[in-house]
């Protein structure tokens, strides 16, 4: 069975009787462009609640956002910038992170530091090109590492700062959950296990 494209996909929520909104994940498939998308919705009586960019792809199977290899991480900012214009063509009020391939698994595996520093750094570039776009939102997966994302966006809210406020004022890594100051307490310490 060949996989349904994002077309198929608004037609058939478009049969359930009580759907309203949906979330779309960005890029949409090849030649599919955002007026079919917008007039798929239309159609089918539905809206666009939120877009997610396909940050937990294979291209981004060792990370996006928290990468060692600076070139995926910049390639998730990239994405997810490209979808802020997607969004607002498609009246979605939310631009979703949804780090389904980011963080570590086992105890020790990162640098707990350089993760929050890249989470930080990659989540306030977005917000600063889409300050004025759309609400900030995360989708949060029931795993410890995403934690660490959540919190790293509800700083980047207090704190969002602009380009020579982050070159005067460097983001400090400090351990916000217990498992990040213990790692072997592992994801049970975080609520998600």
């Amino acid at each position: 069975m060949a996989p349904v494209g994002v077309l198929e996909a608004i037609d058939r929520a478009g049969q359930v009787g009580d759907m309203v909104a949906l979330d779309i994940n960005y890029p949409f498939d090849e030649g599919v462009t955002t007026d079919q998308v917008r007039k798929s919705l239309e159609r089918n009586r539905l809206r666009c609640y939120a877009i997610t960019p396909a940050s937990h792809s294979r291209k981004f199977q060792k990370g996006a956002l928290t990468n060692a290899d600076s070139q995926p991480r910049r390639e998730a900012i990239d994405l997810y910038k490209s979808s802020i214009p997607i969004a607002r063509e498609l009246a979605a009020k939310n631009l979703k992170f949804w780090p389904g391939q980011d963080g570590y698994d086992y105890p020790f595996q990162a640098d707990y530091e350089a993760l929050w520093r890249y989470s930080v750094e990659g989540v306030r570039e977005v917000r600063l090109f889409s300050r004025h776009a759309i609400r900030d939102r995360v989708q949060v997966q029931r795993a410890a590492h995403t934690h660490v994302l959540q919190q790293c966006c509800k700083h980047v809210a207090r704190n969002p700062g602009n380009g020579r406020e982050q070159r005067r004022n460097r983001v400090r890594s400090k351990p916000l959950l217990p498992c990040e100051r213990d790692p072997c307490q592992g994801a049970a310490a975080c609520g998600s296990a």
